[in-house]
């Protein structure tokens, strides 16, 4: 379609992007042609990743991590919850600076 409407076939850096993420939209007003980099780049930036992996993709989920791992559950436990790895979830503390704290009030560190 937008090797049409350029009037050339694309050049192997480069792909259409669906400017309203829905594939198959292929109205000309919703198709960009740009270089894989600045492709990668763009949706690294608007989280359309986030939608494709599966892991903690909503500030919910991340409000819900912070109270269940405040509480005393696992990486393990939480992810099972909230459906995704453990892996996952730690990287999510460890990014968003989440602490556990003791009965004292002394912040305590996640295992690695």
């Amino acid at each position: 379609m937008m090797e049409r409407e350029l009037g050339r076939p694309l050049r192997r850096n480069e792909v259409v992007h669906h400017k309203g993420h829905n594939g198959h939209n292929n109205h000309p007003s919703n198709l960009v042609v740009m270089t894989r980099i600045a492709h990668s780049s763009l949706h690294g930036k608007e989280g359309v990743e986030a939608k494709r992996k599966k892991g903690i993709k909503t500030k919910y989920n991340y409000e819900k991590l912070t109270k269940m791992y405040k509480s005393g559950l696992s990486s393990r436990e939480i992810a099972k919850i909230i459906g995704c790895s453990h892996a996952t979830v730690k990287v999510a503390v460890r990014k968003n600076g989440i602490m556990r704290t003791n009965s004292e009030g002394v912040k305590l560190r996640m295992n690695k």
